[in-house]
Formats: C-alpha cells, sequence, structure tokens
C-alpha cells in the first residue's frame, strides 16, 4: 500500500503534467470527461487511475476540482463520509466539488402518484440497477447530504435540481472547500485508518460505532485533550495510534501501536467475560473499562500487556459486545434446535459472559440444563431470566407470565429452586 499523501512513481507524474491544473471526475465508469483524470474502482470502466474514491493517491491540497456524478449512492453512509473527506483532503483551499445524486425525496413522490410503468422507472432510480457495481447502497436526502458537506468541511454555494432522465429527478450541489483546523483533522485522521484498513465499511454495526468514536477524538482532538484520546485504545487502539501519528505524539502513537499490535480490544472482551455474571452489564463494562485503564498507564511506561488471540471483534464497546452476544445466542439456538444441548448450554454462557442483559439467552440457558437433567443449574438461571425480563423492557405482560409458568412447572417437576 502506498504511503498518505503520497503520489505513486510514473503513472501520477504523467497525470500531473498532462493536467497541470489537476480536476478529477471520480466514479467516471463509461463517462470520460476531457481535461480530467478519470478515476473509477472498476476495469471496466473508462478511468485514466484505477482507485476507490474514498481512498485517493493524490498529496493534499493538489486538485483544483472534483466531480461526482452519480457517485455517492454506490458507497452507502460510511463510505461517503470518507469519500468526502477525502475530497476536502486532496482540493486545494476554496477547490470545487460537484456532487450529483438521486433528489430520493421528489423520487416517492413520483412513485407514490405513478402507474406501474412510472413506479419501475421510479423503483430502479431508488435501488440502481442489478448490473455488478450498479447497485444504490445510500441515497442521501438533500438535507443530510448538506450536513455531510459541512461536517467534512465544505460550504455550499449552489444546489440545482434536475431530471437526470424521464422520472429520475436529481439533486447537484456545488460545494468549496472552506478550510478550518477541525475538517484538517478529521481528513487526515480518516485518511491515515484508511491507510491502515481500520475502517470496518463491511459491517455497519462496527462502522456505526466507529463513527462514535471518530468524533470523540475529533472533539477532544481540537481541544488537544490527548490523554482523553488515548482512552480511546480501549475500544479500538488502531483509532487512537491513527490520531497519534497525525498529531506526531511518539509517547502515546508508540503505547497505543503496541497495544493494536497485542490485540488488545480481545484482552478486553476477555476482561469483560471474567467479570460476575450476577452483576448487570452496565456494570461489568464499567469494570471492564477501569481494568483496561490501567493497561494503558501500563503501556505508556513501555510495560504492554502480553500478546492476545484475535478476539470475537476488533473494535470493542458496549454495543458491540451486544452485537456478538446476541449471535453467539443464536448459534447456542441452533444447538438447542439439534438436541446438542451441552454445546447450546456453552454458546449460552459465552453470550451471558458478554452481555448479561439478554433475559432470553438466560432463559434458554435454563432450558439447555434441564433439557439434560442438571436441576441445580436451572433454577438461579430461570429466576434471572425473569430478573432480566422484567428489568429491561424486552418482552410484554404475556411473555412474562409465561415464563412465570414455565419457572413453576420447573419447580412443581422437583426441580431446584434460587
Amino acid at each position: 500500500m502506498r504511503p498518505a499523501h503520497v503520489l505513486s512513481a510514473g503513472c501520477d507524474r504523467w497525470v500531473c503534467d498532462r493536467w497541470m491544473e489537476m480536476k478529477l471526475n471520480i466514479g467516471c465508469g463509461y463517462n470520460y470527461l476531457k481535461g480530467y483524470v478519470n478515476i473509477d474502482s472498476s476495469e471496466e470502466s473508462l478511468a485514466d487511475r484505477r482507485m476507490e474514491a474514498h481512498s485517493l493517491y493524490f498529496e493534499d491540497c493538489s486538485i483544483e476540482e472534483i466531480k461526482a456524478a452519480q457517485l455517492i449512492e454506490h458507497l452507502g453512509f460510511f463510505k461517503a463520509q470518507y469519500f468526502l473527506t477525502e475530497c476536502y483532503r486532496v482540493l486545494k483551499p476554496g477547490g470545487l466539488l460537484v456532487v450529483e445524486t438521486p433528489n430520493i425525496e421528489k423520487t416517492f413522490k413520483i412513485f407514490l402518484k405513478g402507474d406501474r410503468g412510472v413506479r419501475e422507472t421510479a423503483l430502479g432510480w431508488v435501488y440502481g440497477s442489478e448490473s455488478l457495481g450498479m447497485e444504490h447502497r445510500y441515497c442521501f436526502p438533500a438535507e443530510l447530504l448538506e450536513e455531510a458537506l459541512a461536517g467534512a468541511g465544505f460550504k455550499l454555494v449552489k444546489k440545482d435540481l434536475f431530471d437526470y432522465q424521464v422520472n429520475r429527478p436529481a439533486l447537484r450541489f456545488s460545494a468549496r472547500k472552506n478550510g478550518s483546523a477541525a475538517a484538517d483533522l478529521a481528513a487526515a485522521l480518516r485518511r491515515e485508518l484508511s491507510v491502515r484498513g481500520a475502517l470496518y465499511l463491511g459491517d455497519e454495526y462496527a462502522a456505526a460505532e466507529m463513527e462514535k468514536l471518530l468524533k470523540i477524538a475529533l472533539a477532544q482532538g481540537v481541544s488537544a485533550d490527548e490523554d482523553a484520546v488515548f482512552e480511546l485504545a480501549l475500544y479500538e487502539p488502531r483509532l487512537a495510534e491513527a490520531f497519534f501519528r497525525v498529531k506526531g505524539t511518539a509517547r502515546f502513537m508508540k503505547a497505543s501501536a503496541g497495544l493494536a499490535a497485542g490485540n488488545f480490544t480481545a484482552r478486553m472482551y476477555g476482561t469483560l467475560a471474567r467479570q460476575p455474571l450476577g452483576i448487570t452489564q452496565k456494570d461489568a463494562f464499567a469494570a471492564a473499562l477501569e481494568e483496561g485503564r490501567r493497561d494503558l498507564k501500563e503501556a505508556l511506561v513501555g510495560r504492554l500487556p502480553p500478546l492476545e488471540k484475535i478476539g470475537p471483534h476488533a473494535l470493542f464497546s458496549l454495543e458491540m459486545a451486544r452485537i456478538v452476544s446476541d449471535r453467539t445466542f443464536r448459534a447456542g439456538l441452533k444447538a438447542y434446535a439439534n438436541d446438542a444441548f451441552g454445546e447450546a448450554a456453552g454458546s449460552f454462557a459465552e453470550a451471558l459472559r458478554l452481555c448479561r442483559d439478554n433475559p432470553y439467552a438466560w432463559l434458554y440457558f435454563a432450558r439447555s440444563f434441564e433439557a439434560r437433567g442438571e436441576y441445580n443449574e436451572c433454577g438461579a438461571a430461570y429466576e434471572r431470566a425473569l430478573a432480566v425480563f422484567e428489568s429491561v423492557g424486552l418482552a410484554g405482560p404475556e411473555t412474562i407470565g409465561a415464563v412465570k409458568e414455565e419457572i413453576e412447572t420447573f419447580r412443581h417437576r422437583g426441580g431446584a429452586s434460587s
């Protein structure tokens, strides 16, 4: 992989010589524009250069203008954030970005009022084509696209509404790079994460969690609270490493890099799993973070924790623990449905160690023991299932009543109670 911000030898130099005032046509497909460097990731396109829209191999502040016609809807919400900050990074101060995309609100209105043929046309505009790479992943409403441009450091200068084709309305936003320290930091940080492959773009849940962490890092970075940013290593040490590489803070960067190399988030998941099952998930997570903070202090003085095996996920958060727990729980349901009750009990226990607030995992944990005749293990799990059902609000009166009846039936059969 090429280093961040550096033009590759040969081809990029040819591009620079040919277009001294460089302009990009990103996502060109078969729409080749003279006077632009035409860019696309597809080998079948007419591109001058093959590269991803969210990872551009051009120097900072080197481009005069970028056109991106009917591109952003193909990227998805999270990849689009990286695309916009890459455009910001490579554009010169005041450089122009022109984004065209379906006018999704007007398309919905056309669909609702149209006959069958009109509706088919509108649906194709919403979802894109079934040709490879032509499907639409996320259509931005005008308001959200304007917010995304502003968040990436652009000032909207013109908004056009036009018909791309019959019954296929479109938006064209023209915006100029409006430089600021916050936007500069955001672009550099996202670029560093992209170069290091820490984006989670194939996992929507993790990508959403990463966005939350990025917002914290950027907010703290502007206020120069580096200790607060370093604490993000508890959740994703590569994010902390990327931040301190951008900032050039060697002490924090070295510690974060060491934690990332040692699979520190696997250690965090292990720490969470070791907390007592009898406490709430909130308390267990807080205890895991407190232990992790001690590891961070040690890392700053060169004492890194032992290398861990790859964990259940590279990003550690309360929400990701819940998601990984739910996937593990569902694997237990499969084992339970196939009468593999020992395997099921193991999966349910593993799921509960990651998320203690899943009442269904407690319920099936109890059922799997009962199915094996291990009644001494059942009562407490049944009671915990009922308590969690009543506390977390995941079930109505009928479900709670059914669980109470199941517990009573278990007791009448002579099972042990809590």
